[in-house]
């Protein structure tokens, strides 16, 4: 039953601006109490590299973003926490041949007046952050076991610090991480943050849920815009099949038919078949006795329902799903051929039955109808399609990415509640690693209509790998 297994994502809207928000992404100077984007060079709104703006003090002056004292001053940590005392002058980088300690005072790095190796501004270097290793780790580059400026080796903040602006503070918040969020103690910055460490203004860090990301410009979690269907042409031919004998159908993918997965496949043996029909219970007569025991399906309930059959002959035993793809009441009617009954030839999709109870998967040929075990008329269109995309989008498609498939339907079913949809688009030729499933959940925004066994369609949605190689494409 795939509606009861697969994981179909929910999506939402969110608003959007034509104008990013202040941060460390979007602004080289700083951002003041409004959230806008200033210069950082004034002494009422001093700083840079995205940060919140700071306000200097009386005797101090706003210089490259950093509030220094006025020449002449008497310096010390109280006035110069932002800088580095170089006599009575707080300044920003220290002079050459010497490094800003601890207690943010310039002082000589070798008794002979040499300068420090590592490419700092006090040997003549332009890093602005501090060195580690002798790499210079650029200001909006460094992390809280990498904290410093002006050129100085590198320290690390402790497990109770975090780094702001080169100079590790103590505890995290609005007030020392306005331009990130906090994982603990620890400031994550704007640009650092990822979907599971997400926010901003000095909140606590969060994680976006699936499809949404993190856009890393605002710390918010952004949803995909919801999926569309349109259709380009009905009444088209269908992919021809991979054909294979029942080795190749190996129920953990690893025979011939691997590589096909959501595709048309064709199991070209005589076998006869033993199960299916998802009407009946597990253990009831005549259909589903006996019923495989990698295709019992049970439910959240408790109840038990047999959702396949077994096609066997003296060569081995392939599986066929005989209700993920056609639901339920399709199945009662095609169900006489899956109890000992003789199939010359066995056709659907090569696709995955999951047992939710126990999270085993078998890889079954799902039906597509009932025409595929010899029930009714098959399917028959003979337009010709135009070319497919699905081979080339999964060889280059990145998880939780929009993406736009083109393609012709060979399978569409509803979930048995009627809320959902889903399809199997495949490129018309047929070729290896050229299908893909489209889901449209419950929860899903889109308004887009379910298509029709032998239309090309184009689909535009979230690229979904998390249960690769069955990969599918989210509405």
């Amino acid at each position: 039953m795939l509606f009861s297994v697969a994981a179909l994502g929910a999506a939402s809207l969110s608003s959007c601006s034509s104008t990013p928000a202040c941060g460390t992404n979007s602004c080289t100077g700083c951002c003041d109490a409004r959230g806008t984007c200033v210069t950082g060079n004034t002494g009422n709104a001093c700083g840079a590299g995205g940060l919140t703006c700071s306000s200097c003090a009386a005797s101090e002056q706003c210089l490259n973003g950093t509030c220094q004292l006025i020449q002449g001053t008497n310096c010390s940590t109280a006035n110069c926490a932002n800088g580095c005392c170089n006599g009575n002058s707080c300044v920003n980088v220290c002079p050459n041949g010497s490094v800003c300690s601890a207690n943010h005072s310039c002082v000589s790095t070798h008794p002979d007046g040499g300068g420090q190796d590592g490419g700092g501004p006090m040997d003549g270097g332009t890093c602005t952050g501090c060195v580690l290793g002798g790499t210079c780790i650029p200001l909006q580059s460094e992390t809280n076991g990498a904290c410093g400026f002006g050129g100085a080796t590198c320290t690390n903040c402790g497990t109770n610090g975090s780094c702001q602006a080169g100079s590790c503070v103590s505890g995290c918040g609005p007030s020392n991480c306005a331009g990130g969020c906090c994982a603990g103690s620890s400031c994550v910055l704007l640009g650092n943050e990822s979907n599971s460490q997400c926010g901003a203004n000095g909140g606590a860090c969060g994680g976006c849920t699936a499809p949404a990301t993190c856009n890393t410009a605002t710390g918010a979690c952004a949803s995909p815009p919801p999926g569309t269907v349109t259709v380009v042409s009905s009444g088209n031919a269908l992919p021809p099949p991979f054909q294979g004998a029942i080795s190749d159908f190996a129920s953990d993918n690893s025979g011939g038919a691997f590589g096909y997965e959501n595709e048309v496949v064709e199991l070209i043996e005589t076998t006869t078949t033993t199960g299916g029909s998802g009407l009946c219970d597990a253990g009831s007569v005549p259909l589903c006795t006996p019923c495989p025991s990698n295709m019992i399906f049970t439910s959240t309930a408790g109840n038990s329902y047999c959702d396949g059959f077994a096609a066997s002959n003296t060569n081995g035993t392939a599986f066929g799903d005989d209700f993920d793809l056609i639901g339920q009441a399709a199945s009662n009617l095609c169900a006489g051929q899956f109890n000992d009954a003789g199939l010359a030839t066995l056709r659907g999709v090569w696709f995955p039955f999951v047992q939710p109870s126990t999270m085993t998967t078998t890889w079954s040929i799902a039906l597509t109808a009932c025409s595929d075990v010899g029930v009714g008329t098959p399917y028959s269109g003979a337009g010709v399609p135009p070319a497919g995309n699905v081979a080339t989008l999964l060889g280059s498609a990145v998880n939780g990415s929009q993406v736009v498939a083109h393609g012709v339907v060979v399978a569409s079913w509803t979930s048995t509640a009627g809320t959902a949809f889903g399809f199997i688009l495949e490129d018309p030729n047929g070729a290896q690693s050229a299908g893909i499933a489209v889901n449209k959940a419950p929860t899903s925004l889109s308004t887009a209509g379910q298509p029709a066994i032998g239309q090309a369609v184009t689909v535009t949605g979230t690229f979904n790998d998390s249960a690769a190689p069955n990969y599918r494409i989210d509405l």
